[in-house]
Order: C-alpha cells, then sequence, then structure tokens
C-alpha cells in the first residue's frame, strides 16, 4: 500500500495547501485570470458528465453522502471538484478585486501623505508669520512705552516752565 492511497478521499494537507496558495500568489493577476478562464473551460467541458461516472466505490459514496453541504450539491467526486472549482475561480477574483483596492487606497493614502506635508509646510510658515508679527508688535510696545514715557516727561516740562528743552522734547516726540 502506498503511502497516496491512504490519503484517498482526505483533503490537502496544510503543507499542499500552502504550497498551492503560494503558487496562486506568484501567479500575478493575469495569471489568476488565466487559471480561472482554464477552469472555466474544464467545468463547461466535462459539466455534462459529472455524475455519470460510475467507477466511485460504496466506501466513497458514504464518505460523500456525509460531506454533501447545505447547498444541495451532487454527491460524486467529479461534481464536487467542479463545485470546488468555481468556489476557487469565485475566490480568484475576490482576490482580484481586494488586490485593486488595495492598490487604490494605497494611491489615496500617499496623496494624502502628500496633502498633509504641504499643510505642515503652510503650517509651518504660518509660525514663522507669526512669531515675526510678535517680535514686530513687541517692538512697537517699546517703542509705544518708550514714547508715552518721553511725552509725560515733556508734559511735565512744559506745564513747569516754558524752556527750549520742552520745545525739544514736543519735536523728538513728534519725529
Amino acid at each position: 500500500m502506498s503511502s497516496s492511497s491512504g490519503n484517498k478521499g482526505k483533503p490537502f494537507h496544510k503543507r499542499e495547501m500552502a504550497f498551492q496558495d503560494e503558487n496562486l500568489r506568484r501567479l500575478g493577476r493575469a495569471g489568476r485570470r488565466a487559471a480561472v478562464a482554464s477552469a472555466q473551460n474544464t467545468i463547461a467541458t466535462y459539466e455534462g458528465y459529472a455524475s455519470r461516472n460510475p467507477a466511485e466505490t460504496a466506501h466513497d459514496h458514504i464518505q460523500l453522502r456525509r460531506n454533501v453541504n447545505a447547498q444541495g450539491t451532487s454527491n460524486t467526486k467529479s461534481s464536487q471538484e467542479m463545485d470546488n472549482i468555481r468556489t476557487i475561480g469565485r475566490l480568484l477574483e475576490r482576490v482580484e478585486v481586494l488586490e485593486a483596492e488595495k492598490l487604490a487606497l494605497k494611491r489615496k493614502n500617499t496623496e494624502f501623505k502628500d496633502e498633509n506635508r504641504a499643510l505642515k509646510r503652510k503650517n509651518a510658515e504660518f509660525e514663522d508669520k507669526i512669531w515675526s508679527l510678535k517680535s514686530d508688535n513687541a517692538d512697537i510696545d517699546d517703542k509705544t512705552w518708550f514714547l508715552k514715557r518721553k511725552d509725560t516727561g515733556c508734559r511735565r516740562l512744559r506745564t513747569t516752565h516754558n524752556s527750549p528743552v520742552s520745545l525739544a522734547c514736543f519735536w523728538t516726540a513728534l519725529s
């Protein structure tokens, strides 16, 4: 008895399934499309013979009766294989759609990052403007304070006596 006869009717091993998934991933979009088209052609070619396989044993029929799912698929191996092929085709199409969505989201993410960088640059420019305006405002406040102080001193001089010093303060305050 060989090792392959012991696996009759059993699902793929995890390692074999991972290998198959890896191969499908490596095929890329065009390769998966070709695989789906090939599987659909195979289904179309042999669909008429799906339930006409007399070589199946009673043991296989019993196993298949246990594995029939709620969708009411036929219980022959060939029809199950075709159902599996259809399922694989749908899954491959879904993978394509998800890859396209992933690519679109990556593009959108890049656009958002670019917009974010531009907004950060503008924010930095505005912050620089704010700081320069604050320093200008502080300079103006200092000048205003100095002029008010100078003006108050000149007023005191003007009110006390009418001298050339008070006139000089007046002209300096105006300039």
